[in-house]
């Protein structure tokens, strides 16, 4: 072959693959920069590049049972107010949001809408035995259940009625449990069950937070996630034990950037030692994170409901 012939054709090839070269290198400086620059309170890039927010905005649907046979053993409040539970507000969000629909085809999770906190009458059992019937009434009528045996369902469950209603169902294991505390669950499962951050604490748990200096620490187990929030809200650095299944949004915030970690509960009321450039940097952090624990009417991108959302998202994509 004449030299001239090969080295035309050679040049032929290297123009052919230089394309391909400087997209894969502009895909790598993208994803570096991505990466560098990262706000670093957030867990699993490749995960969170994977189910990317975004997409879940735009292709997430939920579809809520209609079927309201306990109606009449509710307690409707005319409108919700700061000092309602979140589990109304969570319902409230729902319907006002992108994400609920009435197509039944196109959802990911079914929400079975048990809201037994505002449930009255003459026992705890016999609310329970009446949320039973009615699952039991849903699942039989319907036919998303069959599809997973209730794998793609949820409830959000923040009383104690719900837990007793819950025992008698071995059909809900499978489903995601909402809870705003892991007691509230009948048997809280990290990596399927979520925790809802609660606020606005109600005047008997006052003494919830403990505050010494730039620090709070929330040593009531009952009401400790609520605390939490509360306590982020408030700009106070919470002192918290990882190990404590009431901590929201654990593996998705990194919380070791903005609270101080301790090993047991007998260490919250001790000093913590973090001062200087650390705390600043904890604080700091801090300020990033409290859109996450915030409810908003309607719901705004990156609040608390909206990361349930993404919790739920990732829940369908494990």
């Amino acid at each position: 072959m004449p030299r001239r012939v090969r080295t035309n054709r050679l040049q032929r090839n290297h123009n052919r693959n230089r394309p391909n070269r400087c997209r894969c290198l502009f895909f790598i400086c993208v994803a570096a920069l991505v990466i560098l620059f990262m706000p670093e309170v957030y867990r699993e890039w490749k995960r969170s590049q994977q189910l990317d927010y975004e997409e879940m905005e735009r292709e997430f649907k939920i579809y809520v049972y209609k079927d309201r046979d306990l109606d009449k053993h509710y307690l409707l409040p005319r409108q919700i107010t700061r000092n309602a539970l979140k589990v109304d507000m969570f319902f409230k969000n729902l319907k006002e949001s992108r994400f609920y629909t009435e197509d039944d085809d196109e959802a990911h999770l079914f929400l079975i809408p048990i809201e037994t906190h505002r449930m009255q009458g003459e026992s705890f059992e016999k609310m329970a035995s009446l949320v039973q019937d009615h699952v039991e009434g849903l699942i039989s009528r319907y036919k998303y259940w069959n599809r997973t045996q209730g794998a793609d369902h949820f409830f959000v469950n923040c009383h104690e009625i719900g837990v007793i209603a819950t025992k008698g169902l071995p059909l809900l294991e499978k489903a995601i449990q909402v809870v705003c505390a892991s007691r509230n669950a009948l048997e809280f499962m990290p990596h399927k069950d979520i925790v809802l951050p609660a606020e606005e604490l109600q005047p008997n748990m006052v003494n919830d937070i403990n505050r010494f200096g730039d620090f709070c620490s929330c040593n009531v187990a009952p009401f400790h996630a609520a605390c939490i929030t509360e306590a982020i809200l408030e700009g106070c650095v919470p002192v918290v034990s990882l190990s404590n299944h009431d901590v929201p949004f654990s593996d998705t915030l990194d919380w070791t950037k903005f609270s101080a970690i301790v090993s047991s509960k007998k260490d919250y009321f001790t000093a913590t030692g973090i001062e200087g450039e650390n705390f600043t940097k904890l604080h700091d952090n801090l300020k990033k994170v409290q859109k996450h624990f915030k409810w908003n009417s309607p719901p705004v991108k990156f609040d608390a409901f909206h990361m349930i959302m993404y919790k739920l998202w990732m829940r369908t994509h494990y």
